[in-house]
């Protein structure tokens, strides 16, 4: 196992705790747990069109988002690692839908007679014709996004892969968080040091006896 960021810890977590039995997809997890409302992040997969579209409340300009930028690929790359180390079980499922959305401000989607896609009762929405942005009841820009095209960039296939696979962790996962992230091994190598620096002190304390043993009686003759 490599080493974890912090942010990577927390989603190591959240993973470690998820029930294999509410077959939830890793999808609906980001949704859940990652992309909420106080997040300012939302994802919207477009299949038909060959794009992937990162959301961020604001402008891709603002600080903040380049935080969030970096902690989104971060969330990529654990989750393919994880899939790739099978300490999340890989199954993957054909994506059949026209397009996906993960975002929990997210949760009244529909399309209108104009072709736009509504995501919420408050207005936000997407125009197809103009999809780098979300904008809300009053026609200004809320989200900007920021686009993975499927030719272009890796990680458009990375998200296409986990979008409606099956969320189940290997017990293996639990226990290495459960461990304080160690892996089996990395605790068999941390007890085999603590034996060999054992051993290493018992054998100096034995040596130091064996000379104060053998150095008594030549102090004794000399008094």
């Amino acid at each position: 196992m490599r080493n974890f960021s912090d942010y990577e810890k927390s989603i190591l977590n959240k993973l470690s705790q998820v029930d294999p039995e509410d077959l939830i997809t890793i999808s609906r997890f980001i949704s859940d747990s990652v992309f909420t409302v106080e997040s300012g992040l939302a994802l919207v997969f477009l299949p038909a069109r060959g794009e992937a579209l990162l959301y961020l409340k604001g402008t891709l300009e603002d600080a903040i988002n380049r935080k969030r930028m970096v902690q989104f690929i971060e969330l990529v790359s654990l989750i393919e690692y994880l899939r790739s180390e099978r300490y999340l079980h890989k199954i993957d499922s054909s994506a059949g839908a026209e397009f996906f959305i993960m975002g929990k401000e997210f949760d009244d989607i529909s399309q209108d007679a104009g072709g736009d896609i509504v995501l919420n009762n408050s207005g936000l929405h997407i125009k197809p014709s103009d999809a780098g942005w979300i904008y809300n009841s009053k026609g200004d820009r809320e989200y900007q996004g920021l686009v993975f095209k499927k030719n272009d960039s890796s990680l458009y296939k990375v998200i296409g892969n986990f979008i409606s696979s099956p969320l189940i962790p290997a017990q293996e996962l639990k226990d290495f968080v459960n461990n304080k992230y160690r892996t089996k091994e990395d605790i068999r190598y941390s007890q085999s040091r603590l034996y060999t620096w054992l051993a290493i002190g018992i054998a100096i304390i034995f040596g130091v006896i064996s000379t104060v043993i053998g150095v008594a009686p030549l102090i004794s003759g000399c008094n």
